[in-house]
């Protein structure tokens, strides 16, 4: 997983199984946007769904992991070494 920010948003990026995945954090919501990357960066839109949680985003679309994987990327912190 990587992060890019633009425009003052961070953008956490991850590809599984020829899908790029996108989550952001829009209002009080996480969005995850989807490209295939076989039909080209440029003309795909792709589709997209929101979660309420990080936990519903790490149950939901596993490109991103365990739910400590994305708290760890989005906070910074060690769920694992938190407990």
């Amino acid at each position: 997983m990587r992060t890019e920010y633009h425009d003052g948003r961070a953008y956490y990026v991850a590809t599984y199984r020829g899908t790029e995945y996108c989550l952001s954090r829009l209002c009080d919501a996480w969005f995850v946007r989807t490209q295939r990357l076989a039909l080209g960066r440029h003309f795909n839109s792709g589709g997209g769904k929101y979660y309420r949680t990080l936990a519903e985003v790490a149950a939901g679309c596993r490109a991103f992991g365990s739910e400590a994987d994305l708290t760890k990327a989005v906070f910074g912190i060690d769920l694992l070494q938190s407990a």
